[in-house]
């Protein structure tokens, strides 16, 4: 049976500039834009880094690239209806996201989530208050 690597999170480089954190391969299949983000929310705490972060999240599960690009959807998108999203994708992202900021997402919570601007209102409520420079604890990788 393989063993699972944990690799602790990096968020500054020697210069103290934020770097892309090691978060396992999970963060690797995210875009550079998101993975920077990440890095930036990880070090200063800025809820603005949460949408780049989000979109790269659902252009990553997403079963189809949408057009116009997610960033230039409205917050009404429908992510079942009309992203495509399916309930199974819907739970990979959701413990890709419980992974990713070490927290913890219920049923009644997801049920709640129908809209680009419901996750990105979830997200934010979910995050607020977190320490700037607050590692999520180091996850086993996406595969």
């Amino acid at each position: 049976m393989p063993t699972l690597q944990i690799e602790p999170v990096r968020t500054t480089s020697w210069g103290g500039a934020p770097t892309v954190p090691d978060h396992g391969d999970g963060i690797r299949h995210l875009s550079p834009a998101a993975q920077t983000a990440f890095a930036r929310f990880q070090t200063d705490g800025d809820p603005g880094m949460l949408d780049p972060i989000m979109l790269g999240l659902l252009e990553h599960f997403a079963p189809g690239s949408p057009t116009p690009p997610m960033a230039g959807l409205a917050g009404s998108t429908r992510l079942i209806q009309d992203l495509g999203f399916d309930s199974l994708t819907m739970v990979e992202v959701v413990f890709f996201t419980e992974e990713l900021f070490g927290i913890s997402v219920t049923n009644a919570e997801v049920l709640q989530v129908h809209t680009l601007d419901d996750l990105r209102g979830f997200l934010r409520r979910k995050l607020a208050g977190r320490t700037p420079g607050a590692q999520a604890p180091p996850s086993v990788p996406y595969v």
